[in-house]
């Protein structure tokens, strides 16, 4: 049994179901091979070509891959690797002063993952072992958005999870199906914008709508505007590693106006309006809709294969 410092003995409990899930929900590219590694594999030692991934943190951490730019430099800044963040380990030590509550405790995250390419991280990402020397204050003249650290401190909210669409907008998630519009939202009739929507105290409030307003002609889609704040992943320059199970399904594209609106738990709150190309008025859409595309994977079909040696079950 593993203690909270030794990660070399936890093994993973998902089987090929709980990684279609994952893979479908959160738009995980399949270029990025993820599998099931076999009952006797931690997440470290780390297998070649592969590095592990909690669902926690997809569960509670508003995580998705491609990792942000920003979650890249705040690692690499702090010299810990993807792999030992504790789903809310980083808000706890890094950024606790802008959450008004944090869990103090979360079960059961460290026999729940998954293994992907190691192309989606930078190279130079290494593994914080205990003995490594804590970096020292940060130097008087540290760059960094001083008003927005003060408003981040001023307007905190809870740890919580985002629905998709705030994440869309934020430029943080790819799962977003329709190239010609970009995800907006309107309060009582009226625009809004993101900073103003993190200020509200849930996201379930009626007065909230959640919309797509046609990009302006000449503009690029906004997938590929996303896209640039993520982290690019390589090219694959070796075999990766295949010794796990399952495999990554197929993205579909979507129509916009078949998305249904949903709330977290998948109850169905009716269909969404038709679309108007005037800019700011758009069309309605569902917030915590499960549709998507992928920006990696657009058109990619990623086949089913099976594993003579599957150890993660059915």
């Amino acid at each position: 049994m593993a203690n909270k410092s030794n990660l070399s003995g936890c093994f993973n409990s998902l089987n090929k179901n709980d990684l279609k899930w994952y893979v479908e929900q959160y738009a995980i590219p399949a270029s990025l091979n993820p599998i099931i590694p076999k009952k006797d594999t931690p997440i470290y030692p780390f297998v070649p070509g592969k590095i592990g991934v909690y669902t926690r943190m997809f569960d509670y951490c508003n995580y998705r891959l491609p990792l942000t730019k920003f979650l890249v430099e705040v690692l690499l800044f702090h010299e810990v690797h993807l792999s030992q963040m504790n789903p809310f380990g980083q808000v706890r030590k890094i950024n606790a002063c802008c959450y008004t509550w944090i869990t103090s405790s979360l079960k059961d995250w460290k026999d729940r993952f998954f293994l992907v390419d190691d192309r989606c991280i930078p190279s130079e990402m290494t593994w914080r072992l205990k003995r490594s020397r804590l970096l020292d204050p940060l130097p008087k003249d540290f760059a960094f958005d001083k008003k927005l650290y003060a408003a981040l401190i001023r307007e905190a909210r809870c740890v919580e999870k985002y629905p998709e669409h705030i994440l869309v907008m934020g430029r943080i998630s790819t799962i977003w199906s329709e190239p010609a519009w970009y995800p907006t939202l309107k309060w009582n009739g009226e625009a809004m914008g993101l900073k103003d929507a993190l200020r509200l105290k849930s996201f379930d409030s009626t007065e909230l709508d959640v919309r797509t307003t046609k990009t302006p002609k000449g503009d690029p889609p906004y997938l590929k505007v996303v896209q640039e704040n993520l982290y690019p992943i390589s090219k694959p320059t070796i075999p990766v590693y295949q010794g796990g199970s399952g495999s990554a399904p197929s993205i579909r594209t979507v129509n916009l106006a078949s998305v249904q609106a949903t709330t977290v738990d998948g109850g169905d709150k009716g269909k969404g309006t038709g679309s108007s190309e005037a800019r700011g008025s758009g069309s309605k859409i569902g917030l915590y809709g499960s549709e998507h595309l992928s920006v990696e994977d657009e058109g990619v079909n990623a086949e089913e294969e099976e594993d003579e040696g599957d150890d993660g079950g059915a």
